[in-house]
């Protein structure tokens, strides 16, 4: 796989200053889903080994119509 690395970080410096911008790295980087992103917590890495952990995930209920 190839991350688009120039055009991530066109988005990344868009984003800059804005809530979300942690999250869109993760995505963007660790081949994440939104809901996935949103579950990882601070004690869900190891920066040692370079790994993250993800075994939780948000999802929003949608309203009723």
């Amino acid at each position: 796989m190839t991350i688009p690395t120039a055009e991530i970080g066109k988005v990344l410096k868009a984003a800059e200053g804005r809530s979300g911008v942690h999250g869109t790295a993760l995505c963007a980087f660790a081949g994440l889903r939104v809901g996935e992103a949103a579950g990882v917590q601070v004690g869900d890495s190891d920066f040692l080994r370079r790994t993250l952990n993800v075994s939780r995930q948000i999802q929003s209920e949608k309203a009723p119509p």
